[in-house]
């Protein structure tokens, strides 16, 4: 019913507005695919930006003491379709001392994604890293081996953008909205795979 509700509201705005705003190209498409191509005539694309306090920030050096080994990085959420327990699936056959980083907002989702660690055990090789300010994010881009980024769906990814910002390489999935941003400037994987 909530389900419902929703695509007839969305339905309505999408019908009624004067211009639809979407952050990537890919968005746009899709809209057009859903909604029909009609509205592609009044659809934008703004793509995202970096959050000038993240550019202005300085790298929080601190953290170097409680990340002393080599990392890879995951920055984001963890709502399903980031893909996350694939990843961290992925990455407990990894046998090399390498960490992965978490980093993301502490809420229902990444209690889910702690207890499948847990589950697994893979010691300290997954740690978990909740709100970091932007020196602390300036640090995570400058010094992770590269940013991983295994997600199944995305209408932008600020995450990459950032990351490519710092000079931090970036491991990311085939999709879409990722080769717009990217193009060949990233090493891409099936994201199911």
């Amino acid at each position: 019913l909530k389900y419902l509700g929703f695509k007839f509201v969305l339905s309505n705005q999408i019908k009624h507005s004067s211009k639809i705003v979407v952050p990537s190209l890919t968005v746009k498409i899709q809209l057009g695919s859903i909604f029909g191509k009609q509205i592609s005539n009044k659809t934008v694309v703004i793509n995202e930006g970096i959050d000038q306090d993240l550019i202005k920030a300085k790298e929080n050096k601190s953290l170097q003491s409680r990340f002393k080994k080599n990392f890879f990085l995951y920055v984001g959420n963890f709502y399903p379709h980031k893909n996350i327990e694939r990843l961290i699936n992925a990455f407990v056959k990894v046998n090399h001392n390498i960490d992965l980083v978490l980093v993301g907002p502490d809420d229902f989702f990444a209690k889910k994604i702690r207890c499948l660690v847990k589950e697994i055990n893979p010691g300290r090789k997954i740690i978990f890293y909740h709100n970091p300010n932007p020196s602390d994010l300036v640090f995570f881009y400058k010094n992770a081996l590269a940013l991983i980024h295994p997600s199944l769906s995305e209408g932008f990814g600020l995450p990459l953008i950032e990351a490519a910002y710092f000079g931090c390489q970036i491991i990311a999935s085939n999709i879409a909205t990722f080769k717009e941003l990217l193009g060949d400037n990233y090493l891409a994987f099936d994201p199911y795979n």
